[in-house]
């Protein structure tokens, strides 16, 4: 399995937060001591808890220590790294949890368990559940309640849903067939511990997640999670398109990805990973963040067909190595690095004629572009995290003693609680009307002097003969390591259109493929990058291959033009994972 995609914004989530350090900074040190002042729970002798700024920090002495070293092993701190009241011997065994990892915390009668995912290894990409159980005296259970509502405030911020309600989709034949054994091994476990309420199903033929999301009742789940490449994705965001109120059924669910399949590019850009049980976790602390979807409209058989597409479109030699080597799906992604390379040393071209309706040119602009997009996203999430949650406070229920309970006295973990309608605001009724599709005429390269509004802002309909790769994205990632659109982002109203001549040296088309990973394909300047808010392309061919999120389309004629925010997924921090583009 590929290398974890990770963000710049953040370290490895499993990380001993001072391993790179030789002291504690004196701010660090003093926030941890006003920390433990207010929020450490005693528990025994041997026992305490404190919650830290970003981790909670668990001192147990009835662990047996190892070794005196001050050097962290496998999760555990020096305890001379910790506030001096938490010092009780010089060799306390120590760790730190980070709150992203704290799935549940349950007080039972006579028990307080915290439960956090956990890898096996320092360098693993699985995590497991793991529970941490200390014995209550009876006095202790309002302090223990308190100190419970606080971590799971801290685990579960304002802008995320605890308890989520998940509609899981598995796709037991997509990739290499073990969706099903991935999503039993790593993904439920996960799911169980985090006291997520579950409703698993299987998908038994193509286009079965669009007849499941068809008739889906979308006020009963927070999320559709499919446990698939992206094939899964993209028949869940069509099927819930063909609810009678579309616009609310897009909006109510998010959509998201456990990857297993060959291609995980929901997950890589999204949850960060292409590993399942990361995934999971992701989708437990994820927040809900709009998408751009493009709405594709064809004819087929005479008549205009439309269908939403959440990540690529592609004409020309992506199109071709994705379709045409469905043989090699046991390759994996390298699959689609050999029939790449295979098609630019062939120097194959694929002519075709293109219109685009341009909202950002040139690079330079697209670069300034995305700074001010980040700006505007830095300020927004700043405003919703400290916006109200649906949690009310946790106390203590005389009723039923062996529950923590909420102030109505619904269990913790409780996802029958009422929730608002997130799609309330939103107009009701199908998907909204275009401006455009294939049907609408586009002024042709010879006649610019069309008066139709419609096409207003639309290039002329061009002729490209040595076109070599036409492909549109949504996502920078678009499989691991294949940084295509390095500058695209999730709803700025635009998708990134990428063409590139067939007649390019070999050498450089080598060049160019390299530079994949490191995000520095938009710098050649033989790729002409644009964002565009609607385009048009038609194949010249009289046959070939069109690729609309990996799965294969009529080849034809075929126009999209960009949703704003017409759907929902999540992610772990409001936007895309991996570097920032700028």
């Amino acid at each position: 399995m590929t290398d974890q995609i990770t963000s710049d914004r953040s370290a490895d989530p499993f990380a001993d937060p001072f391993a790179d350090q030789n002291e504690i900074p004196t701010s660090t040190m003093q926030d941890l001591s006003d920390e433990a002042e207010n929020s450490t729970l005693i528990l025994g002798r041997n026992v305490s808890l404190t919650l830290a700024r970003d981790t909670l920090i668990v001192v147990d002495e009835t662990v047996p220590s190892s070794s005196p070293s001050l050097t962290t092993c496998c999760g555990l701190i020096s305890p001379y790294r910790l506030p001096l009241r938490l010092r009780r011997t010089a060799h306390i065994p120590t760790r730190s949890i980070s709150y992203y990892h704290i799935l549940a915390a349950d007080l039972s009668f006579d028990s307080f368990t915290i439960t956090h995912a956990s890898p096996p290894s320092p360098r693993s990409k699985v995590v497991r559940p793991t529970r941490l159980s200390y014995p209550v005296q009876k006095d202790q259970r309002p302090a223990v309640a308190a100190f419970a509502s606080k971590l799971l405030r801290k685990a579960y911020p304002a802008n995320t849903l605890k308890n989520k309600r998940i509609k899981v989709l598995v796709n037991p034949f997509g990739g290499r067939g073990t969706a099903q054994k991935w999503y039993t091994r790593d993904v439920e476990p996960i799911f169980r511990a985090a006291e997520c309420e579950l409703s698993v199903e299987q998908t038994r033929y193509k286009g079965h997640a669009v007849d499941i999301a068809e008739h889906l009742d979308t006020t009963v789940f927070d999320v559709v999670a499919c446990c698939s490449g992206d094939g899964l994705p993209h028949e869940v965001f069509n099927g819930l398109a063909k609810q009678p109120d579309a616009r609310r059924a897009l909006k109510r669910v998010a959509v998201t990805q456990l990857p297993c399949g060959s291609g995980n590019a929901m997950s890589l850009n999204y949850h960060g990973t292409d590993a399942p049980s990361l995934a999971a976790l992701a989708v437990i602390k994820g927040v809900r963040t709009p998408l751009d979807l493009c709405a594709v409209t064809q004819i087929v058989d005479g008549e205009e067909q439309r269908y939403l597409s959440f990540l690529s479109q592609a004409v020309g030699i992506v199109a071709e190595t994705d379709l045409g080597t469905d043989h090699l799906r046991w390759m994996g992604d390298l699959r689609f690095i050999y029939g790449t390379l295979t098609r630019l040393f062939g120097k194959t071209i694929y002519p075709c004629d293109i219109a685009v309706k341009v909202a950002v040119e040139s690079k330079s602009a697209i670069r300034r572009h995305c700074r001010e997009y980040h700006a505007n996203a830095l300020e927004e999430s700043t405003e919703s995290s400290q916006s109200p949650n649906t949690r009310v406070p946790l106390a203590l229920s005389s009723d039923d003693p062996k529950k923590l309970t909420t102030n109505d006295a619904s269990p913790i973990g409780d996802s029958h609680q009422p929730r608002p309608d997130l799609a309330a605001n939103e107009p009701a009724g199908p998907l909204p009307a275009l401006s455009t599709t294939i049907s609408t005429p586009l002024p042709s390269s010879s006649d610019t002097s069309s008066s139709d509004t419609s096409t207003s802002g639309w290039t002329p309909l061009s002729p490209y003969p040595t076109l070599g790769n036409f492909y549109a994205g949504m996502m920078p990632f678009m499989a691991a390591g294949m940084n295509f659109f390095a500058a695209a982002l999730p709803h700025d109203g635009t998708v990134d259109l990428l063409t590139i001549d067939g007649r390019i040296p070999r050498l450089r088309a080598l060049h160019m493929m390299l530079s994949l990973q490191a995000g520095a394909f938009f710098n050649f300047d033989e790729v002409n990058y644009r964002k565009v808010s609607a385009y048009r392309v038609v194949p010249r061919a009289g046959e070939g291959y069109i690729s609309v999120d990996g799965e294969r389309v009529p080849f034809g004629g075929l126009q999209s033009e960009v949703c704003q925010g017409l759907g929902v997924t999540l992610s772990k921090s409001g936007g895309l994972e991996g570097p920032r583009f700028e």
